[in-house]
């Protein structure tokens, strides 16, 4: 397997990138978009809520232990 990082930052790079998409044997990975971090925090839980569901699940597998 090899990478290649292609930017597209201009009509070129794009038509390569379009023209890599056709062959059959290619996996074109597209970047994620950017989030910001208060766009990212927002899929965040909060700390006392982690512990809470850790708390949970130890208690459950030492019930059934």
């Amino acid at each position: 397997m090899t990478t290649v990082v292609i930017k597209d930052t201009n009509a070129q790079a794009k038509g390569l990138i379009e023209y890599i998409r056709t062959l059959p044997f290619v996996e074109i990975v597209d970047e994620p978009s950017k989030k910001t971090f208060a766009e990212e925090a927002k899929d965040c839980i909060s700390v006392e809520q982690w512990f809470g569901e850790l708390r949970g699940r130890i208690d459950k597998h030492f019930q059934n232990a």
